[in-house]
């Protein structure tokens, strides 16, 4: 079971009320990663840290299906959820796309 933010959460940001932007490749296979402080992990937001270099990495949901498929595990369900909290300042916008998602697989 993986239950992790949705990749496109790491690439979204809401920069200024209701004024979504991207923020990383969706698609890149670099590893470079990104910054961005608004992405920060939360332990480090929690400990009032934000400024403390991270970079994000992005795997697409098809690339974590394909390593899932490529480990011989077999599918079970992929299910995408909103968490309109997860983009404060887009309003009723957020229900509409992907904060978190889970996929279950088994042997």
């Amino acid at each position: 079971m993986i239950s992790e933010h949705h990749p496109l959460w790491e690439v979204l940001t809401v920069r200024e009320e209701g004024v979504l932007v991207v923020n990383g490749d969706y698609f890149g296979v670099g590893r470079d990663g990104y910054a961005d402080p608004l992405k920060a992990p939360q332990i480090t937001q929690r400990l009032g840290t934000p400024d403390i270099p991270h970079r994000s990495f992005v795997w697409s949901i098809g690339r974590v299906v394909t390593a899932v498929l490529d480990a011989g595990l077999t599918l079970r369900s992929l299910q995408e959820f909103p968490e309109a909290e997860m983009y404060p300042g887009l309003g009723s916008q957020a229900g509409s796309i992907p904060a978190t998602y889970v996929l279950t697989a088994r042997r």
